[in-house]
């Protein structure tokens, strides 16, 4: 793994960070046929507002920042140490991300790595996380490091005519 210095995110780094977030979480949704752009944009501001009321400084979230040792910032993680599903000892893995020119390089092994170690400090188990079905670089990181599926959701599109297609 590269070497990558965690350290908590900057006040200053925070909103910029944030709104890339929401964005990116809408696009997705969006690409998965929930909804469109501005429709998801709306409900994961609602959403981020009750999840985070007060921000960077929101009791039990961890935002964090991975730094190479030259201190270019490669990625952002954001772990709740309280599960949404209410689930004892369990943490979740709000996000992780590593910046396009950093992917396929170790720091998102590294940056999860550091994740899951902050949790363990912390006292708890185990670290839950979403990720979409079409995330294959994430999906492939995430069991190479020993995370296994414990929920699935699946959707079948049935088209604007509602009988079933083959092919």
């Amino acid at each position: 793994m590269p070497e990558l210095t965690v350290r908590p995110m900057f006040v200053e780094e925070f909103d910029e960070w944030h709104e890339g977030v929401l964005r990116s979480f809408a696009e997705e949704q969006a690409a998965a046929g929930s909804g469109t752009l501005e429709e998801n944009l709306r409900r994961a501001r609602e959403g981020q507002a009750n999840l985070l009321p007060r921000g960077l400084e929101t009791p039990g979230m961890l935002f964090f920042r991975g730094v190479r040792p030259d201190g270019t910032v490669v990625g952002s993680m954001w772990i709740g140490l309280e599960h949404p599903r209410g689930i004892q000892g369990c943490a979740f893995l709000y996000e992780i991300a590593i910046d396009e020119p950093f992917q396929g390089s170790g720091y998102g092994r590294a940056l999860l790595t550091a994740g899951e170690r902050t949790v363990r400090e912390r006292g708890l188990t185990a670290l839950e996380l979403n990720v979409f079905g079409s995330n294959a670089r994430a999906i492939g990181l995430y069991a190479t490091n020993g995370y296994r599926v414990v929920t699935q959701q699946m959707r079948k599109d049935l088209g604007s005519g509602g009988a079933d297609h083959e092919g």
